[in-house]
């Protein structure tokens, strides 16, 4: 397999941060800015290390993924499973990940403990998502 560029189906933020004297806010959504659809529903997932969850394609939903805690290794594929591209999030690197729909991802944690929060566009539908079972042989993560 070789790696290209596929980021017309994903992009990465920079998320806002206000620092005070004592603390830091970090502004995760913004009705005014490029990365908001619309938001039906926010879930937490925990992903323990080393496990693979993959692969699924959204077919209209856009999720806006933000690791709290840990890091989280994202790989994306085209239709045909020959180019991919890998991201890594990290907790302490302010950024939200914006998957758009129709691109085949999946993710692996790799740190002991590994939280993501999604925003999305839509309410969780069986019938909007297609699945395929991760083959270990592809060595991809």
């Amino acid at each position: 397999m070789k790696k290209t560029i596929l980021n017309k189906y994903y992009q990465v933020l920079t998320l806002d941060e206000i620092k005070t004297e004592f603390s830091t806010i970090t502004k995760i959504i913004d009705k005014k800015k490029s990365n908001f659809h619309g938001i039906n529903e926010v879930y937490s997932s925990t992903i323990k290390k080393d496990v693979i969850r993959a692969w699924k394609k959204h077919t209209q939903m856009i999720c806006n993924i933000v690791v709290i805690k840990g890091s989280v290794k994202f790989i994306f594929f085209e239709d045909n499973f020959e180019l991919y591209e890998e991201v890594i999030f990290k907790e302490k690197k302010k950024n939200i990940l914006v998957i758009k729909p129709n691109i085949w991802f999946g993710f692996k944690g790799l740190e002991k403990e590994n939280i993501i929060i999604n925003f999305s566009n839509i309410m969780h539908d069986d019938n909007e998502v297609i699945q395929k079972k991760y083959d270990e042989t592809s060595k991809v993560f």
